[in-house]
């Protein structure tokens, strides 16, 4: 499926249409786009397509005061061919969707694209070597626990959590959320986590989203950088096997 977006959408469609959001850019925002939008050789090439120049596409031409001005009036309009929505409207019936999403998004995209067949249905897969004991996706309960979890990742927020262990033990404790992680195995969704002591980490751990109870924000951010690699590392056994 990641063919159908590659040619229209692909990484240098964006990185332009994302300079000609702005009616006037300079050279430096253009080099620092492609640096950061772009692939790793993509700063040996695309600068010059975008810059007026010998070898440029057109997309802008320079000012007196040598800033760059869009060649168009209005900023690049983005427009799906059917194909895209179709495969859109097969994604809105995968359940793990509105996990992400809020309602009056999703119920503004079912309508939008109410006309539209799926490219697939899920029925028309089937799955082996995986779990039947599932997260319930549809379950608002999950849903709620799973966004503020979501938010708690990004913000690295500090949260209370009480849930239920894989040996029937109900815990809980003050944790920062690392990275949450899907596993296509267990059909589940995961976080990493430190269990904090005092606001500081005593252990290294991995709670499964379904089996939390409570979740709640307390208010406060995690100052302390970390990276995934050194807790990978903790988690490691002190000699190999």
């Amino acid at each position: 499926m990641m063919n159908i977006f590659s040619e229209i959408y692909g990484t240098y469609f964006r990185i332009a249409a994302k300079l000609l959001e702005k009616q006037v850019t300079d050279e430096k925002t253009v080099r620092e786009t492609v640096r950061r939008e772009g692939f790793r050789d993509s700063v040996l090439f695309l600068p010059q397509k975008l810059i007026p120049g010998d070898e440029d596409w057109g997309l802008f031409h320079r000012l007196p005061d040598n800033s760059l001005e869009r060649i168009t009036k209005n900023a690049p309009v983005k427009v799906l061919t059917r194909l895209q929505k179709m495969w859109l409207r097969a994604k809105l019936s995968d359940p793990r969707i509105r996990l992400f999403m809020d309602d009056d998004t999703l119920a503004a995209l079912e309508k939008r694209l109410a006309d539209v067949p799926p490219l697939y249905r899920r029925e028309q897969f089937g799955f082996i070597d995986r779990f039947s004991d599932c997260d319930d996706f549809l379950s608002q309960r999950y849903t709620e626990v799973f966004r503020t979890a979501l938010t708690a990742v990004k913000r690295r927020s500090i949260v209370y959590i009480e849930f239920t262990s894989g040996h029937g033990k109900r815990m809980g404790g003050k944790f920062v959320l690392l990275k949450m992680e899907y596993s296509p195995k267990n059909d589940k969704f995961r976080a990493y986590c430190y269990l904090l002591r005092n606001d500081r980490v005593k252990s290294s751990g991995i709670i499964n989203i379904g089996r939390i109870n409570k979740i709640a924000d307390t208010g406060r951010v995690f100052r302390t950088p970390v990276s995934m690699e050194s807790y990978f590392l903790s988690r490691k056994c002190s000699s190999p096997a």
